[in-house]
């Protein structure tokens, strides 16, 4: 059904800040999604975004393609069977995507990632409650939820473009763009 292939890109800090980063205007796009204010992931935070990104002095991007195979980008879907295979294939890549991270930032001291999407370590965020997170320890953020442009990221950094559902069909691939921020050394 599908194959994945990695596209790996390094960039500085103060380089992605000066020419990727935007916060008023992604958390205006932050704003419009059902999340915002409801996944300790997603804006509103409680710390200033740009003091975030300045803890760090490298980012490593890291795009992983998921392609999907000819027969099924060309099938016609119904809207309930993309949702279910666009649930299950992406979450499937993100968690195991996201086991990979923890582990560079265990080989890595000092360093923290940068998850592809908001975060789906609960059935349902404690946020709306009021209650801390339940999972602190592997809450990360997006790249978009502290002002990234992915969309300039993928096309400059990494030589791709996003692709987008139309309707009943698959894209040929998607995306997910996660990283690690490293220290200055």
């Amino acid at each position: 059904m599908y194959q994945t292939r990695r596209y790996l890109a390094d960039i500085s800090i103060d380089k992605y800040l000066e020419e990727y980063v935007d916060i008023p205007q992604f958390l205006e796009l932050c704003k419009a999604c059902p999340n915002y204010n409801r996944k300790w992931s997603c804006p509103p935070y409680d710390f200033k975004p740009e003091d975030y990104w300045n803890k760090y002095g490298k980012m490593h991007v890291i795009g992983t393609k998921i392609i999907f195979d000819e027969a099924t980008i060309n099938q016609k879907y119904a809207t309930e069977e993309i949702i279910n295979i666009v649930k299950t294939v992406i979450k499937k890549e993100q968690s195991l995507l996201f086991d990979e991270l923890l582990a560079l930032e265990e080989k890595y001291p000092g360093s923290i990632s940068l998850a592809a999407g908001s975060c789906s370590l609960c059935e349902n965020c404690a946020r709306p409650d009021s209650n801390a997170c339940n999972h602190a320890d592997k809450l990360r953020y997006s790249i978009e939820s502290l002002g990234g442009n992915v969309d300039k990221t993928v096309k400059k950094l990494l030589g791709l473009e996003l692709q987008w559902m139309r309707e009943g069909n698959l894209p040929e691939y998607f995306l997910l763009v996660s990283a690690l921020l490293t220290p200055s050394i």
